[in-house]
């Protein structure tokens, strides 16, 4: 009995700073990235937040939840699509007839000069002629 009211407390505890968190955040956002957003902000976000999570709790349960979840992310995955489309865009040119590698290799170091001190590079490394 006694583990059971514990565990509820703690997971009651958990639900609040994890909502006072979020308010806070989208107070911060919505009050031009201050610091410290007004508590009246603060609030406002917060009695938002529950309101929407109570209102579909109650109309569809858990399987309203997961379909306005499913809704809200389908915007992100079509950015997510074309994110991948320009990273395969941009990194075409870099390939060519060598091999899948060619076009990523890296120009090989020159030795510094007999003596020279690490950090400092001498003419001979400088130069390419020599």
């Amino acid at each position: 009995m006694l583990l059971n009211v514990l565990a509820i407390a703690m997971i009651f505890i958990f639900l609040i700073t994890s909502a006072d968190s979020a308010s806070y955040i989208v107070a911060q956002m919505t009050d031009q990235g201050s610091i410290d957003p007004p508590l009246v902000k603060r609030l406002a976000w917060g009695g938002l937040i529950a309101a929407i999570c109570l209102t579909l709790i109650a109309t569809g349960g858990l399987e309203g939840l997961q379909s306005a979840a499913v809704l809200a992310a389908l915007p992100f995955t079509l950015i997510l699509f074309a994110m991948v489309y320009t990273l395969f865009r941009e990194l075409r040119p870099l390939r060519s007839s060598k091999g899948p590698h060619a076009g990523l290799a890296l120009e090989a170091r020159q030795p510094l000069g007999h003596g020279a001190a690490p950090g400092r590079a001498t003419a001979r490394a400088l130069d390419p002629r020599r």
